[in-house]
């Protein structure tokens, strides 16, 4: 199946950042191209990915799951079995305002909001309402990239063709948790596994240290920041 990174963007023009809407088949994605890197977003689940960054030959396909949809055993990496996702929901957009991006009620009680920088791309993991838990996880797949996963917890994507090997192209931190806007102490976690050649489940939990946590004003935010690092363009 033709990957969405694939369609013609050469007729478009991108400015400050803004996020513009391309269209294959009648059908949109929404695209942001600054001076080192290009964001783009799918509206629908009948794709593989929601968000993509690419940078020349260097990829990452990300889609944003529930804890629910990972299978309980994840501590052999060759058993990590990822279970079908949602496939032909569609998720439209709710709201695009220049280089923001809303996914409203993306899954229940939770938004999901980028922002595309000159730099990086800001993701708002919005939480509405209390939640079984707090744990979230991604499929990744990735082109001319291996993941590594640092003593300090940030994911780094390293280069793995020969005049760039082994360079930082892309990297994820640890995200940053808010309630009211206040940055709250929580010991956050990256556990990384591999489930084909080139596809990893990134797995994140943290714990979250608030006094009253359960009785919290709603929304609070997770916040994650992917890195552009190289411009090998």
């Amino acid at each position: 199946m033709k990957q969405y990174m694939q369609l013609e963007l050469k007729d478009k023009e991108f400015i400050n950042n803004k996020i513009e809407v391309v269209k294959e088949n009648n059908r949109p994605f929404y695209c942001s191209t600054t001076n080192t890197y290009t964001a783009s977003f799918t509206d629908t689940f009948d794709k593989p990915w929601l968000f993509t960054m690419e940078q020349g030959i260097y990829k990452v396909f990300f889609k944003m799951i529930n804890h629910d949809c990972i299978e309980e055993n994840l501590d052999d990496i060759a058993d990590c079995n990822i279970r079908a996702e949602l496939k032909g929901t569609r998720y439209n957009p709710t709201n695009i305002i220049r280089n923001k991006i809303l996914y409203r009620s993306f899954l229940t009680g939770l938004d999901l909001q980028y922002t595309v920088q000159s730099d990086c791309v800001m993701e708002e993991i919005i939480i509405n309402q209390k939640q079984d838990n707090y744990e979230y996880a991604y499929i990744m797949k990735l082109e001319n990239l291996t993941p590594h996963l640092g003593d300090d917890g940030t994911v780094s994507f390293l280069s793995n063709d020969d005049m760039q090997k082994g360079k930082v192209v892309f990297d994820i931190c640890l995200p940053t948790v808010y309630i009211t806007n206040e940055v709250i102490s929580n010991k956050t976690k990256f556990s990384l596994y591999k489930e084909l050649s080139d596809t990893y489940l990134l797995y994140l939990t943290h714990n979250i240290n608030y006094k009253n946590f359960d009785e919290c004003v709603f929304p609070f935010v997770i916040m994650l920041e992917h890195r552009v690092l190289n411009n090998y363009v």
